[in-house]
């Protein structure tokens, strides 16, 4: 997982190009975001990362919602590409599917909820917050999207979905203008956490 004082300083790199010409950030799962000065944010997966899964038209549509004691990953039940009456995407399946650093790190970021939402006793409706460390928080969310990222680049995904509830907006991550959603998402959550 990412420091979340590192996340908080790529964020303000975001806001100020004249400090970099160039930053390159890779995850272990095979993910790669360059942010160049002179241009759009680039994402791609890296020439280590081949694709796990075959094409598959339509493609899957996840959802992005986490809820205690699941996977956090949803169907998109409208979407024809979908499982019939299959909502939660399990573990295995994912193991199935996707690359084992993927599989890792989505783990690691689930539990990471999990722990936050059990020792806050979220569980027992304390109404506590999983992450009461803003930069916990952050450093999860950020996580989250770059996880989501990866998943929409793989070649059997049509879309990914991630939701902010607090800010009450929708991010459709999709191959096409895949750098114009990292890049809002970013500058939402550097406004919202006020960097």
């Amino acid at each position: 997982m990412p420091d979340s004082s590192n996340l908080s300083f790529l964020l303000q790199l975001l806001e100020s190009p004249d400090l970099i010409s160039r930053l390159t950030l890779s995850t272990p799962y095979g993910l790669v975001i360059e942010l160049d000065s002179n241009g759009p944010i680039a994402v791609r997966l890296s020439s280590s990362s081949t694709p796990t899964t075959q094409p598959k038209s339509p493609g899957y549509r996840y959802h992005i919602e986490p809820d205690y004691q699941t996977s956090f990953l949803w169907y998109d039940t409208n979407w024809p590409g979908n499982p019939d009456d299959q909502y939660n995407v399990e573990e295995q399946v994912l193991e199935e599917r996707y690359s084992a650093a993927f599989c890792r790190a989505w783990d690691a970021w689930v539990d990471r909820y999990t722990r936050g939402f059990e020792a806050n006793e979220c569980h027992h409706g304390s109404g506590a917050e999983p992450f009461p460390d803003r930069n916990e928080r952050l450093a999860w969310e950020l996580e989250g999207l770059l996880l989501a990222t990866w998943l929409a680049l793989q070649s059997d995904v049509d879309r990914v979905t991630l939701q902010d509830y607090e800010l009450k907006k929708e991010y459709a991550i999709e191959k096409a203008g895949v750098g114009e959603t990292v890049e809002r998402f970013w500058k939402d959550l550097k406004e919202r956490y006020q960097l």
